[in-house]
């Protein structure tokens, strides 16, 4: 009896080690036994691939564990050998879930990594408004709760709840922690010579004033317009819309409309530069831009002093009277033009036949109902009525926007015209594609 009990045990000894062999053979997850020895040392996030959705990760277990893998679909466990003590895995933007295996075809219970940081897609720079925030929680790719942290070199910048108030002006070095490791760098210039993009033009935007910015204070507004331009790819369709948004809509003074005295180009009645109109990168609002003013009849003055004027349009402009120096409307389109990328010459507004315009640059159309539900019309496209041009700079259903500068809009503005009213308003559209080629990163809207 006690022969045929010890055989009995034998024989169930040998079936669970044959059912445990097998499973652990076939790499099912269900009734297998948990093995001891098998942990996790530590773990990094090699990279995140954005355009398949996948996590790259490198994991070190702290035992003899040979080979590691993840779930599949059809509750197999793929496996493969752990190279130089580390195992390299891909998962989607999710938890982690993964086993090793020894030797010996052991399956180890599985492992959770939770709560982790797959990447940052922070900008190198931000230029941030004064008195305004910067949440760069949507910038930091992340699966659940990882512990998040934002630091600045300078302890008087508020960061709360890891959002950056620009309460003080100047320059901010800010590193990002998740989960107690530098995960990046930025850097944050808070300014007032930027003002948050607002939905519609203020139409109480202060005008400029004569010599209202310094040197440095000039020099930075180039380099948050460049920055914007580069943003979306310069040289495109996009580049000229955002230095028109720029200029209307973030730029926190309005520019004064100046009948011009005269175009670079020689296609107005003199040859001048920078009355009325200013045709070089940039915005004029230094003496440093002086030195390219090319030829002048009552400058060089900047956008915001004061100059003779030789028009008579009363009651808003009376001949031999001063007025602060902007941009007519051609003078501002052209600039848009240069601006972004695009050396069309200084040009008048069109159609003026045996002049070449800035409506004979792209295809140009009759304003209809037809083209206007076409689908044809995109931002930067220009808008014409005689003697008159402008610039698209955002569409929605049921609007455009335009930029523009008129003396009975009191200068540079943007204006919303309703799709099914515009027609009143405009007679042309210049549709660009032959002359932008591309969009770059083009949006409908800027908020």
């Amino acid at each position: 009896m006690k022969y045929i009990k010890l055989v009995v045990i034998f024989l169930v000894f040998i079936i669970m080690s044959f059912v445990w062999v097998t499973i652990a053979k076939d790499n099912k997850i269900t009734n297998y036994q948990t093995i001891a020895g098998f942990d996790v040392k530590e773990y990094k996030i090699i990279d995140y691939d954005s355009s398949k959705g996948q996590v790259n990760i490198a994991i070190k277990p702290s035992s003899n564990a040979i080979e590691c893998g993840m779930l599949e679909k059809d509750d197999n466990i793929s496996f493969k050998k752990i190279e130089n003590e580390t195992c390299y895995l891909q998962n989607e933007l999710a938890p982690y879930k993964f086993y090793f295996k020894d030797g010996k075809n052991n399956v180890s219970s599985e492992f959770t990594i939770d709560n982790y940081v797959a990447g940052i897609n922070v900008k190198k720079i931000y230029y941030l408004p004064l008195n305004s925030s910067l949440d760069l929680s949507n910038s930091i790719i992340k699966v659940n709760n990882p512990k998040i942290e934002i630091k600045s070199d300078n302890p008087n910048l508020v960061i709360k709840e890891n959002k950056i108030i620009g309460n003080i002006e100047g320059t901010f070095n800010i590193s990002i922690y998740g989960n107690d490791i530098l995960i990046g760098n930025t850097k944050i210039v808070v300014t007032s010579v930027i003002t948050e993009r607002p939905e519609m033009f203020n139409l109480d935007k202060p005008y400029l004033s004569c010599k209202e910015y310094n040197g440095e204070k000039a020099e930075l507004l180039d380099e948050i317009l460049n920055y914007r331009m580069n943003e979306v790819e310069y040289g495109t369709r996009a580049s000229v819309v955002e230095a028109a948004r720029f200029i209307t809509m973030e730029f926190p003074r309005r520019i004064a409309y100046y009948w011009e005295n005269g175009r670079l180009y020689k296609t107005g009645r003199h040859y001048v530069d920078g009355e009325g109109r200013y045709y070089h990168k940039g915005l004029y609002l230094s003496e440093t831009k002086y030195k390219d003013i090319i030829a002048t009849m009552q400058g060089p003055q900047m956008w915001g002093c004061k100059m003779i004027n030789w028009q008579d349009d009363p009651p808003d402009f009376y001949r031999n009277l001063y007025y602060p120096n902007g941009l007519d409307c051609s003078g501002f389109v052209s600039w848009v033009l240069l601006n972004g990328g695009f050396d069309v010459g200084d040009k008048g507004a069109g159609p003026v036949g045996g002049s070449y315009d800035l409506t004979d640059l792209g295809d140009f159309r009759y304003m209809s109902t037809s083209l206007i539900n076409s689908g044809l019309i995109k931002v930067g496209d220009l808008f014409s009525t005689s003697g008159h041009i402008a610039i698209l700079i955002g569409i929605d259903d049921q609007h455009f926007y335009v930029a523009e500068s008129l003396n009975h809009y009191g200068g540079v503005v943007m204006r919303k015209y309703s799709k099914t009213r515009v027609i009143n308003f405009f007679q042309n559209v210049v549709l660009m594609d032959e002359v932008y080629k591309k969009d770059g990163k083009l949006t409908n809207l800027w908020f």
